[in-house]
């Protein structure tokens, strides 16, 4: 009679424990669902359902490196990639203006202070700050 009753008692607590997980598991999907529901909430409050009637100015990083006419211009991947073919012929277009001497004196200051920030050995410092006082960057003029 002893062993009978050991074994439903094992068997009732195994029970109970698979219960629990489930029940947790359930608990969890229900928190994961009713984030995704804000989120969606939220995310429609701000976008919104309007659409654009006119178009508007979209402003990219983009980095222009080149020398003489050969020019490549390098942007980060963004959902604008159809704007890519204009980029590029707004600065075939575009002209370069030399830099002044208080812009330089500004680009190098604070190159050299992000440098003083990022864990480099002394050699990779002095090589890095050497290519910047070689460079002679210019800023390309858009109209």
């Amino acid at each position: 009679m002893g062993a009978q009753e050991n074994i439903e008692a094992t068997v009732s607590l195994a029970a109970t424990t698979v219960r629990r997980r489930v029940l947790g598991v359930v608990e969890s999907a229900r928190r994961i669902i009713h984030a995704g529901r804000t989120l969606r909430a939220t995310t429609g409050a701000i976008v919104g359902s309007a659409s654009v009637v006119e178009p508007i100015d979209i402003h990219v990083p983009v980095a222009c490196i080149g020398i003489g006419a050969d020019v490549r211009c390098v942007a980060p991947r963004t959902m604008f990639d159809a704007e890519r073919a204009r980029l590029s012929r707004i600065v075939e277009r575009a002209t370069w203006r030399a830099r002044t001497a208080e812009e330089l004196a500004r680009l190098r200051a604070d190159t050299e202070r992000l440098l003083s920030t990022v864990p480099l050995s002394s050699r990779e410092r002095q090589v890095a700050t050497d290519i910047l006082k070689l460079q002679n960057p210019s800023t390309l003029s858009i109209s």
